[in-house]
């Protein structure tokens, strides 16, 4: 069971279908399988607007990438008590093509040092994260054509107006990320909130929430949190975590972490 456990941030880490991957953040209200039966109605000019502006910001920063990830990860003991936490930092280098190769900067385990450690996880991982690993956003001007997306609904969210979307991105032939994603009314992207349809047979919930960087000129990603809870026969193992993203360049492609 304790390599199960072990393994498990290592899966998570690479679902961020971050998005992915995000990547990759959020519950069951993400899901809205009634909303795709409108979305053939018409739409108004103003909530079609706000979608399409959005999706002109996202293209400005499409070749920006992060070349550093600072992230802190827990798992969770049935009472809810944290049993283990892990933080650090990964490199980010690209290639001509926008893939990434990740390394590990430094990974602490509980307080004691896990970077060797961390490094071999991630190597013996690689292959896994073409399925989970992903920077696509449904603001990404090259997924239009194959996104599914509900009407826009003008919210209220601590004050400010927003434009909700739901909405259903085919990742693959097999597996779509579904949820909601927000929009400032100025046009600018606000946040993700999203799962996995269908899950992974490991899991039985991943909640994944992307934040854009409001304070940024260029619509740029500030954080993903998740969430996770998974089981294998009698166990059952529950945590989640946040990455955030540093050191942002241009590069001559779309950044790719799968």
């Amino acid at each position: 069971m304790g390599g199960l456990q072990g393994n498990y941030f290592d899966v998570i880490l690479n679902t961020m279908n971050v998005w992915s991957h995000k990547v990759f953040v959020l519950g069951c209200a993400l899901l809205f399988p009634a909303a795709f039966s409108v979305m053939a109605q018409t739409r108004s000019s103003s909530e079609a607007e706000i979608w399409q502006a959005a999706v002109r910001r996202r293209a400005e920063s499409f070749t920006m990438a992060p070349g550093e990830l600072p992230y802190e990860q827990y798992q969770l003991e049935s009472d809810g008590n944290v049993a283990h936490r892990e933080t650090g930092r990964m490199s980010l280098a690209y290639g001509a093509d926008g893939r990434a190769a990740i390394s590990i900067i430094w990974a602490k385990r509980d307080d004691v040092d896990f970077t060797a450690e961390r490094g071999r996880r991630l190597e013996k991982q690689a292959s896994r994260r073409n399925e989970f690993l992903s920077l696509t956003t449904p603001f990404d001007p090259d997924v239009q054509d194959r996104l599914e997306r509900g009407p826009g609904t003008r919210v209220l969210a601590e004050g400010a107006a927003l434009w909700q979307y739901e909405f259903r991105l085919p990742m693959n032939e097999d597996r779509s990320i579904v949820g909601t994603a927000r929009v400032w009314e100025d046009g600018r992207p606000c946040d993700v909130r999203y799962t996995l349809d269908p899950l992974p047979w490991f899991l039985d919930i991943i909640e994944m929430h992307l934040v854009f960087d409001t304070e940024a000129e260029l619509p740029l990603f500030h954080t993903v949190d998740y969430k996770y809870e998974a089981s294998f026969l009698f166990w059952v193992w529950r945590g989640g975590g946040q990455a955030s993203f540093d050191a942002w360049t241009r590069i001559s492609s779309p950044p790719r972490l799968n």
